[in-house]
């Protein structure tokens, strides 16, 4: 089971880790990297993961909730490249922002 402890030194270890990267390069196609400075935007409320299941129609399960009121998801997301229509394309958005639905 996930408690708040182990997020917290989540959030702490990969904000540390985030905040010392290098920009990418961008030379490998399918690579996603975090960017300098990306933190967890965290913090939902009960009532914004309330709509959020509504939204969806399913249940969180608590770790989930715990997760989402703690972390939620980072920001800024990660970026990469890709091919699109035959041409190399910066992509983004890489994990979900279940309140807006980006990426959904």
């Amino acid at each position: 089971m996930v408690n708040t402890e182990f997020l917290e030194r989540l959030r702490a270890e990969t904000e540390e880790r985030w905040a010392r990267l290098q920009p990418p390069p961008f030379k490998v196609i399918g690579r996603m990297d975090w960017r300098p400075g990306t933190r967890w935007r965290g913090g939902l409320s009960d009532a914004e993961m309330d709509a959020a299941e509504a939204r969806f129609g399913l249940t969180f399960p608590p770790d989930y909730r715990l997760f989402l009121a703690t972390l939620h998801t980072p920001d800024p997301e990660m970026v990469g490249t890709k091919f699109a229509y035959g041409t190399r394309v910066r992509a983004e958005a890489f994990w979900e922002n279940i309140i807006n639905g980006d990426n959904l």
